[in-house]
């Protein structure tokens, strides 16, 4: 994408997320909620993970030990966060914010910066 567009979109990317169009805006929206299983269960199985797995390093460093366990709990975390969208019908937020900003560049290609916005 350009530069000009780029550097655009990292400016004002909060404000543009809330004011695209409804049906993307919404998909945003969904993406971000904690309404079905699969979202309750990418936040509290690393956690569980991570309490489970602690007895068992037993390493002399205390803080070497947690570490490594709050390196576990992140990696999974972030694994779950991935494998996410397959398992469930809404968009992760990273397509959903990926669609908007591919909205935003169709209009910038063909309106340039000034007319980008639905309300310009």
């Amino acid at each position: 994408m350009e530069k000009e567009f780029e550097e655009y979109w990292s400016a004002h990317s909060k404000r543009m997320l809330l004011n695209a169009p409804g049906n993307l805006r919404q998909e945003y929206l969904e993406s971000t909620k904690l309404d079905t299983p699969m979202d309750w269960v990418c936040y509290i199985l690393p956690v569980a993970a991570g309490i489970l797995i602690q007895p068992h390093v037993n390493l002399k460093s205390e803080v070497l030990s947690w570490a490594i366990i709050l390196l576990i709990v992140v990696v999974l975390f972030v694994f779950l966060q991935m494998v996410k969208p397959f398992f469930q019908k809404k968009k992760s937020t990273i397509q959903a914010i990926d669609q908007i900003k591919q909205y935003y560049y169709e209009r910038y290609k063909k309106y340039g910066l000034d007319k980008m916005e639905p309300w310009n």
